[in-house]
Order: structure tokens, then sequence, then C-alpha cells
């Protein structure tokens, strides 16, 4: 597998903000996996420092880990170009690794499924 770092993955991707309805699916899907005994959490380089994470989300990625899995989880958003009525299209690419180096993952087309994806890492 190649791994890439952080820094790496940001300068190759053309990303786009996380929006207000990003961070509720996040918010959502954290309830829920620690209601199913996951141990989803936010990187450690994110979860105690909010400017960090506000800076992260404007810059259009988000890290995740689990210690059960020892698996950490970036996400990042990119421009998915123009759709037929003119509108922006968004995807968000999936990578999978330790905390410092990511191997690339699945693309996806909503956030929400991006996330719900991790569930069948437990599953399996």
């Amino acid at each position: 597998m190649h791994y890439q770092d952080l820094d790496t993955i940001l300068s190759t991707t053309n990303r786009l903000p996380f929006d207000d309805n990003d961070l509720r699916n996040l918010k959502e899907y954290m309830k829920m996996s620690r209601g199913k005994g996951y141990d989803i959490s936010l990187a450690p380089s994110l979860s105690g420092d909010t400017e960090a994470f506000q800076e992260a989300l404007s810059q259009g990625f988000i890290i995740l880990k689990s210690d059960m899995l020892d698996t950490s989880f970036l996400f990042i958003k990119v421009n998915g170009g123009t759709g037929i009525f003119g509108g922006q299209k968004k995807k968000i690419i999936s990578f999978i690794g330790s905390p410092s180096e990511f191997t690339p993952g699945h693309v996806f087309n909503k956030f929400i499924i991006a996330l719900t994806a991790i569930n069948n890492i437990y599953r399996g």
C-alpha cells in the first residue's frame, strides 16, 4: 500500500470547507456510534483545540480515530465539478491509516455515508 502524510494529501486536493450541515452530521454520527459501543472520536490534534478544529473544517478535512481499531480516518471534502444545472458538486475522499500516514479509501457523494462506512470496519 502507498501511504501519504497529511501535508502531501492536502497539497494535492482541491478542497471545499465543511459546512454546518456536515458538522451536524458529524455530531449525530458521533452520538450514534457511542450508543453502539464504537470508540470513534476526533483526532487528538483536533479534539482539545476548538481553533484547530475550526481551521481543519475550513480547510476541508476532518480526522477521526478509533483506539479499539488502532486506526485513524481522514475525510477530505473536494470540489466535484459543476452539476448539469450549474450547481457545485462535492465529493468526500476517505483515507485510512495511522495519525501521520494514510492510504486512500473510497470516494463518497455524501459525508454522512462516508461516516457510516466506518461501521463496516467494526462489523468486519
